[in-house]
C-alpha cells in the first residue's frame, strides 16, 4: 500500500509540473499581432493601341510568275506607262530624257533601251530575209499636236480619232512607239503591211526583243484605235514575251485596266 500510494504522489507531482511549465511558456512566449484578413481588389487596366502603318500591297503577279507590279503603268519615263484615250501623259508635255537615233533605216528617234532592242531585231529580221524601215517613231506633243489638226481638217474629228491620237494621248510620244514599213515591199501605214516579210516576221519574233504589236486586230473596242499593224511599242522583253505566251493582246488587259474605246 506504501508503494502505490508513493508511486501515485510521484505521478500527481509530475502532472503538475507538466501543467505548470506550459501555463509558464505561454506567458513568456512573444505576442504575436493577429494577421488582418485582405479582401483581393481587382483592377481593371485598359490599354491604347498605337496605330501601326498599313502594310505594303503584296505584288501583283501572274500565275507564271511574272511581277505586274515590277514597273509603273503611270509613269512618262517608265517602259510600262500605258497611254490611251482615257490615260494621258502626265504632264502632257512630256519629253522623254533619253532620246537617240534608231539607227536602222529611216532613222528618227527612240529612248536608248528601245534602241539597243531594235537593233538586235532589226538584224535577226535581215538575216531572216525580212528586213523593215521605220517610217516615224518619238513625236513631240507640238508636233502631234500639227500631225492631228491635219488629219482633222481633212477628215473630220471623229474618223481622225479612230487612227490618231490627241497630243499628250500619243505613245509616240513616250520614244517607245516606232511605225514600220517592209524594206523590200513598201507598204507603209496600211494593212497590207501585216502580209509582207517583216510584217509576218514581227508577229512571230518581235516578242523576243521587247516589242508588242499596240493596236491588234479586233481590239478597237479596248484601245480605241483600228488595227494598225505597223503600229509596234516596246515594253521589254518579260512583258512581250509574256502577252504572247498567255495570248494576251492589249497592255490595259494585262493590266486589268479599263478599255478606252473614246476620250473622256
Amino acid at each position: 500500500m506504501r508503494d502505490n500510494a508513493r508511486w501515485l504522489g510521484a505521478a500527481l507531482v509530475a502532472i503538475a509540473c507538466a501543467v505548470g511549465g506550459v501555463m509558464v511558456a505561454a506567458w513568456i512566449a512573444p505576442r504575436v499581432p493577429p494577421v488582418p484578413s485582405v479582401t483581393p481588389v481587382v483592377v481593371a487596366v485598359t490599354t491604347t493601341a498605337t496605330a501601326q502603318p498599313a502594310p505594303e500591297p503584296a505584288p501583283v503577279a501572274s500565275p507564271d510568275g511574272i511581277n505586274l507590279s515590277a514597273h509603273s503603268v503611270d509613269e512618262p519615263h517608265s517602259v510600262w506607262v500605258v497611254v490611251n484615250k482615257q490615260r494621258p501623259l502626265d504632264p502632257k508635255e512630256f519629253e522623254p530624257d533619253d532620246l537617240v537615233s534608231t539607227g536602222i533605216p529611216g532613222g528618227k528617234q527612240v529612248t536608248s533601251e528601245t534602241a539597243e532592242q531594235l537593233a538586235k531585231m532589226h538584224a535577226a529580221a535581215t538575216d531572216d530575209g525580212a528586213p523593215f524601215a521605220v517610217s516615224t517613231a518619238y513625236r513631240s506633243y507640238n508636233f502631234q499636236k500639227g500631225l492631228f489638226a491635219q488629219y482633222v481638217a481633212s477628215d473630220g474629228v471623229a474618223k481622225a480619232e479612230t487612227f490618231s491620237a490627241r497630243p499628250g494621248y500619243s505613245e509616240h510620244q513616250t520614244g517607245l512607239a516606232l511605225d514600220f514599213y517592209d524594206s523590200a515591199g513598201g507598204c507603209a501605214l496600211k494593212r497590207c503591211y501585216a502580209e509582207t516579210k517583216s510584217g509576218t516576221w514581227l508577229v512571230t519574233h518581235a516578242a523576243d526583243y521587247g516589242f508588242i504589236e499596240r493596236y491588234p486586230e479586233g481590239s478597237t473596242d479596248v484601245t480605241g484605235y483600228k488595227w494598225e499593224p505597223w503600229h509596234w511599242r516596246y515594253v521589254g522583253v518579260e512583258l512581250a514575251q509574256y502577252m504572247r505566251d498567255a495570248k494576251i493582246a492589249t497592255l490595259e488587259e494585262v493590266f486589268g485596266l479599263p478599255a478606252a474605246p473614246d476620250y473622256e
